[in-house]
């Protein structure tokens, strides 16, 4: 089980969020952020790993399976963020540019085998036509922050831009998930 919460933040705010859980993880030595990120090429993970004071820990690219053309950023990668480096900057990286933030998801675990954990269920969330495997290992419904919370995860976190109201074009929709079985961290 898990909470979700979603609200409407000012693009101008856009890292406050993700500021205030970078100093709640440098807090904690057991705890690890992370960010799944989509980008067009490795090159990308390079420049903004070094720029923003990541470790890239795993990418598959999918430029190499057949309609990877309908991928719109067929590299994806999970980049770990030391949090009590001063110059790792997660909220810049994942707000790079809006047109990275979207479609990105920011994810918190205590779990130091988490990476290689969540490394088949993001491949598979983010392009299910590169599943290699048998009928049978195929997933069924597949909805990601369930199998995210399944495994552990501790709070995830992704933005959104759709169905903005009249008045609201500058906002975007921030969605919270906070896993409610880990009764131990409250």
């Amino acid at each position: 089980m898990y909470s979700k919460y979603e609200f409407w933040r000012k693009m101008s705010d856009e890292k406050h969020m993700l500021t205030v859980l970078r100093h709640q993880v440098a807090q904690d030595d057991s705890l690890h952020l992370y960010i799944f990120f989509r980008l067009d090429t490795l090159q990308k993970f390079s420049d903004m790993t070094h720029q923003y004071g990541g470790t890239l820990l795993w990418h598959r690219d999918f430029t190499d399976i057949p309609l990877a053309f309908l991928l719109q950023k067929p590299v994806i990668g999970l980049v770990e963020f030391d949090c009590s480096d001063p110059k790792s900057d997660p909220a810049g990286a994942f707000f790079h540019s809006l047109r990275i933030a979207l479609g990105n998801r920011v994810i918190v675990s205590d779990d130091p085998t988490f990476p290689d954990k969540v490394k088949p269920l993001l491949t598979y969330d983010y392009a299910p036509i590169a599943f290699m495997g048998t009928d049978e290992e195929k997933p069924g419904p597949f909805y990601i922050t369930d199998e995210l919370m399944n495994i552990g995860v501790l709070l995830t976190c992704k933005v959104e831009i759709y169905d903005q109201p009249f008045d609201k074009e500058d906002y975007w929709i921030e969605f919270l998930c906070v896993n409610d079985s880990r009764d131990d961290l409250y």
